[in-house]
């Protein structure tokens, strides 16, 4: 016959859940909040026309969140604009 769980084991269990998932959405905004700096930094690099700074910039966003394809997009322009045509 199957053991019918202690309510201390059903506490035990959710208490551990919710502290995966607060620590799992705490890294996920510190991840956010540096691609939205770094971002900022691509953006402000661009506007003075140094690509090269903005480059930089956009390899490390995409390091953090390989997903983001329009940032590698903007990659693409950056080292179009910086004459790397590898």
């Amino acid at each position: 016959m199957p053991r019918v769980p202690t309510c201390k084991s059903v506490v035990f269990s959710i208490m551990a859940l919710l502290i995966f998932l607060s620590t799992s959405s705490a890294a996920q905004s510190r991840q956010a909040d540096a691609v939205q700096s770094l971002y900022q930094k691509a953006r402000e690099a661009e506007s003075r026309k140094n690509y090269q700074e903005a480059t930089g910039y956009y390899e490390q966003i995409l390091k953090l969140d390989p997903t983001l394809h329009t940032l590698r997009a903007n990659l693409g322009l950056m080292r179009y604009l910086n004459e790397e045509y590898d």
